[in-house]
C-alpha cells in the first residue's frame, strides 16, 4: 500500500488494533438488560420511557456500525454519511412522539 492510499483509507501505514469483540458484546447485552427494564421501571411515564428507548437503540446502533462494520477504522465522513440519517430519523421520531 503506498503512502496516499494509506491516508485514503484512513490508516498511517500501520495495521490497527484487533477490535474488542468481547467487550462490544457486554456493552450490547448491557444496553438490552437496560432496554428490557425501561417499560417497567417507566410505565407511568411513556413519553419518557420511549425517547429513552430509542435513544439507548441509536447508541447500539452507533456502536455496531462502528465496531461491527468497522466504520471506526475508515474516515470519519464515512461513519457521518452512515449515521446521519438514522440520528435525523430518530430526533423526528422523538419530536412526533412528544407532539401525540
Amino acid at each position: 500500500m503506498s503512502h496516499s492510499d494509506s491516508h485514503a483509507h484512513g490508516t498511517t501505514g500501520g495495521a490497527h488494533a484487533h477490535p474488542p469483540y468481547m467487550k462490544v458484546f457486554f456493552f450490547l447485552v448491557a444496553l438490552t438488560i437496560v432496554e428490557v427494564a425501561i417499560p417497567f421501571v417507566l410505565s407511568s411515564n411513556k413519553g419518557l420511557a420511549v425517547t429513552l428507548l430509542i435513544s439507548i437503540s441509536v447508541v447500539k446502533i452507533l456502536t455496531i456500525a462502528r465496531y461491527f462494520m468497522h466504520l471506526k477504522f475508515d474516515a470519519r465522513v464515512l461513519g457521518l454519511v452512515a449515521c446521519a440519517p438514522l440520528v435525523c430519523a430518530s430526533i423526528m421520531s422523538i419530536a412526533l412522539l412528544w407532539d401525540n
